[in-house]
C-alpha cells in the first residue's frame, strides 16, 4: 500500500466534514479501486466480549480504547425511575489512543481520526441525546471494519478502515479529472459505515422496537442520515458507499455465507441506491437514465424511503433535539 504524505490528512478533513452536514446530487458510483488489504467484506459486529477479541493488531493501545465496563455503574448512577423521569442527556464521547505511533501511515491515520471523529460526534450530539454516553474510538486493528459493542457501549472504527479510505482518497487525487468524485466516494464510505454503526448503537441503547433485520435497519438509518440535509455531494458519497459493498461482494455463490446477518453485498448496494433515488427522484434521475437502477426498483425506492423516514422519525422522536 502506498505511503501517504504527511500533509494529506489535513486535506481530507474539510472534505469529510462537508459530508457531515449532508450530501446531495450526482449519481455516479465513482471508481475507487479496492486494495488487496481490503478483500474482507465490511461487516458490523453488534457485540464483542472484549476489545482484544475485536482487534487483530498490536494491543499496546487497547486499554485506552473503551472504558472499563466495571466502572460504568457508580454511586451517582440514577435509578431507573429517575432516568425515566428525566430527558436523556447522553452523547457520543470521542476517546482516541494517546500513544505516539512511529509508522508514518499510522501518524497520518491517527491525526485524521483526531479531526474526523470529533466532527462526526459533534454533529450527532447536536441532533440527538442518548440514554447514556457512548464512546467513539479507534482500534489498531488492520481489518477494514467498524463495529458497535453493546457490552462496552462503544463504537469502534478500525485503523484498517481509516487507512483504506485515506489511501483511496490519496490515490484518487493523482487523477485530476476524476479525483474529486473518487475522493468523495471514498470518504462517503467512511461516513456511511459510521452512520451504520450509529444505527446499531441507537437500536440497542434506546431499546428501539425495529421490526426487521437489524443490519438492514442500520443501512436504512445510515442512508437516511446522509440524505437528510442534501448537498451537491450526497449522490457521489452514497454511491461510493454502495460501490464499496458491490466490490466486496462475493462473485462465487459457493463462497457466500448465506446465514450471515447481513444482506449480500450486491443486495446492500441496490438497496442503498434505491433509497438514494427515493430520497430525491428528480435529482437522482441519472440512476435510472444510466441504467444503474431499473425503473421498477427506483419506483420501489420512493415508497421504501418514505416508510423508512416516517418510521425512524417516530423511533428517534424522544431523543431528537430538533
Amino acid at each position: 500500500m502506498r505511503t501517504l504524505p504527511f500533509t494529506y490528512c489535513r486535506a481530507v478533513a474539510p472534505l469529510a466534514l462537508l459530508l457531515l452536514s449532508g450530501c446531495g446530487g450526482g449519481s455516479g458510483a465513482g471508481s475507487a479501486a479496492t486494495p488487496d488489504s481490503a478483500k474482507t467484506a465490511l461487516t458490523s459486529t453488534r457485540e464483542t466480549s472484549t476489545t482484544d477479541e475485536a482487534t487483530n493488531g498490536p494491543t499496546t493501545t487497547t486499554a485506552l480504547l473503551v472504558p472499563d465496563s466495571s466502572a460504568v455503574v457508580s454511586a451517582d448512577t440514577p435509578s431507573a425511575a429517575e432516568a425515566a423521569a428525566s430527558p436523556p442527556s447522553g452523547k457520543l464521547v470521542v476517546r482516541l489512543p494517546t500513544t505516539t505511533p512511529t509508522d508514518q501511515n499510522q501518524r497520518i491515520v491517527y491525526q485524521a481520526a483526531a479531526e474526523l471523529l470529533p466532527g462526526f460526534a459533534n454533529n450527532i450530539n447536536a441532533e440527538l441525546s442518548l440514554p447514556r454516553d457512548v464512546v467513539l474510538t479507534m482500534s489498531d486493528s488492520e481489518e477494514v471494519n467498524a463495529y458497535y459493542s453493546a457490552s462496552t457501549h462503544s463504537i469502534t472504527v478500525n485503523y484498517g478502515l481509516m487507512l483504506y479510505v485515506l489511501t483511496q482518497v490519496h490515490e484518487s487525487t493523482t487523477h485530476s479529472d476524476t479525483g474529486d468524485e473518487a475522493a468523495q466516494s471514498a470518504v462517503g464510505t467512511l461516513f456511511f459505515v459510521l452512520f451504520h454503526e450509529l444505527g446499531h448503537c441507537l437500536i440497542h441503547e434506546c431499546d428501539l422496537p425495529v421490526p426487521g433485520r437489524e443490519e438492514d435497519d442500520a443501512d436504512q438509518l445510515a442512508t437516511l442520515f446522509m440524505t437528510s440535509n442534501p448537498t451537491s455531494t450526497t449522490g457521489q458519497s452514497l454511491a461510493g458507499a454502495a460501490l464499496f459493498f458491490a466490490q466486496m461482494s462475493e462473485t462465487d455463490a459457493a463462497n457466500i455465507a448465506w446465514d450471515d446477518s447481513h444482506s449480500i453485498g450486491r443486495q446492500r448496494t441496490y438497496n442503498i441506491l434505491g433509497w438514494l433515488y427515493g430520497s430525491d427522484p428528480a435529482r437522482m434521475r441519472g440512476l435510472v437514465d444510466n441504467k444503474v437502477l431499473s425503473a421498477e426498483r427506483a419506483q420501489d425506492g420512493i415508497e421504501e424511503y418514505r416508510r423508512i423516514k416516517r418510521a425512524w422519525a417516530n423511533y428517534l422522536k424522544p431523543y431528537s433535539k430538533s
